[in-house]
């Protein structure tokens, strides 16, 4: 998981502006990094874009923390993998 966190951190950091050192596993991403619902959905889409999968609008609450969104993108990569193989 550690690599997805990794891979999230910088999405995070470069669409936040801010520098990759301020974003940790747990940083959050409103509260700490001020980052805004325009912001979240920049991220929304850049997740889809470097994963290859679709993000639920209703799983937008889960972007609250790198560990958070490495854990969606996680279930959300296996619920693909599950569906092209059926």
């Amino acid at each position: 998981m550690q690599e997805y966190n990794d891979v999230i951190r910088n999405i995070v950091a470069q669409i936040g502006e801010v520098e990759i050192d301020k974003v940790g596993d747990e940083t959050h991403f409103s509260n700490d990094l001020g980052i805004d619902s325009l912001r979240a959905l920049e991220l929304m889409v850049a997740l889809e874009d470097k994963f290859k999968i679709r993000v639920p609008e209703e799983q937008l609450e889960r972007f609250t923390t790198v560990s958070s969104l490495a854990e969606l993108v996680i279930e959300l990569q296996a619920q693909a993998a599950v569906s092209s193989s059926a």
